[in-house]
This record gives C-alpha cells, structure tokens and sequence, in this order.
C-alpha cells in the first residue's frame, strides 16, 4: 500500500501472506522504478513498511515487495504511484519581444525544460517595468504561449519576464527582455531651398569728429 504522497516522499507499507511457505519470513525487499529503470534496491529484515523521499515531483513509479524466508524471495507485489505536483523550478524558454506597433509590443516563449516544470503548466504571467530589475507595474496571465501588450508609449523602452505556473503555484521569471515600441521618425526632405540674404550699406555722407 501507498500512502501518504507527497512531491517528493512516499510511505508504503504491506501485511505478511497469508501463506508464508516452509518457514517464517525473515525479511522483505523493495523495488523502485521510473521508466524501466531502477531507482532504489532495497533489502530490509522483519519491517513492513518504508519511506521513499528523494523523488521527482509529477512523477510515475512503480514499486514492488517480496518477502523472504529460509528458501529466498517469492513472487513481487507490483504497483504504481504518482507523486504530487509542485511549483516549476525554471521560467519559460525562448522569450521573444517584437515591436508590433507605436504602442504595442508582442510576447513569445515555450515552456519550461520539461525537468523542470513539476507538473502540468496552467498559466503563464508576463510582467512589463519600465526599468531591468524594477517592479512590474502591469501583469498579464494567460494560457497560450504569446501576448500582444497594448497601449504603450511610442518609442519607449520596455522591460518583459514571463513565468509558469502550475496549479500548485508559480515558477520564477526569466531574464529581463528589453524592447523598443516602435516610433514615427522626423522626416528630412529631400528638396532643399536655397535662400540669400542682400545687404546694402551706406557710406556716410558727413564726417563726424
């Protein structure tokens, strides 16, 4: 039996057969598996029941008991078990900011390193500051993997950091992106006119002393 199930922590537990062959049992030894790989290997004597920790979050085991007497093992007991979920432990991947226009800017990214996510991502919040490391003063949250962010000042510089979340709670951000909105630029022209001034000076007609 499985019980207490936790991220990272499992307790199992088991009662003696019914039939326990010739002689008295001496001792129980456990398996446990991820993927077909062993995790653990472990041979106890008379003790029916053991803590797992040391384990993934959102992750499927399998464990397996047998008993021992005098002759060996017997026949393995076999079940399986999934660990809860915890916040991710990483921000999202690939983080894009494109200026989409003079007062917006749009916002990609992918999922967080899959060993990395502890669970089923929920929801992503992507965070706009004015400056690197200030505070957000607006957040967005969202299921999808892009966000267009509206009614920005034209070519003004402007800082996102998304983050994951499972429903367990929320991962870290991820660096800081800086991005312009785009800007009308001042307009040069290409015909240029030419203008002369004329000054016309007078000699002075009396002499002065």
């Amino acid at each position: 039996m499985v019980t207490n199930i936790k991220s990272r922590s499992v307790k199992i537990s088991w009662v003696d057969p019914n039939n326990t062959g010739d002689g008295v049992l001496t001792g129980f030894r456990t398996k446990l598996k991820e993927k077909n790989s062993f995790i653990q290997n472990i041979t106890k004597d008379k003790d029916n029941e053991y803590d797992l920790d040391n384990l993934t979050p959102y992750t499927t085991y399998k464990i397996s008991v047998a008993v021992r007497n005098k002759h060996g093992f017997g026949e393995e007991t076999i079940t399986s078990f999934l660990t809860s979920e915890e916040a991710p432990e990483g921000p999202p991947l690939y983080v894009k900011v494109t200026a989409e226009s003079l007062s917006s800017l749009s916002v990609t990214w992918e999922p967080p390193e899959k060993d990395k996510r502890n669970g089923i991502i929920v929801s992503y919040t992507v965070c706009i500051s004015h400056e690197e490391s200030e505070l957000c003063f607006e957040k967005y949250t969202t299921k999808e993997k892009m966000l267009v962010i509206a009614s920005l000042n034209a070519l003004s510089k402007y800082y996102v950091r998304v983050l994951a979340s499972t429903k367990v709670g929320r991962g870290p951000y991820g660096e800081s992106k800086g991005k312009f909105t785009n800007g009308k630029q001042p307009k040069v022209s290409k015909n240029g006119t030419a203008y002369t001034l004329t000054f016309s000076l007078q000699i002075p007609s009396r002499n002065f002393t």
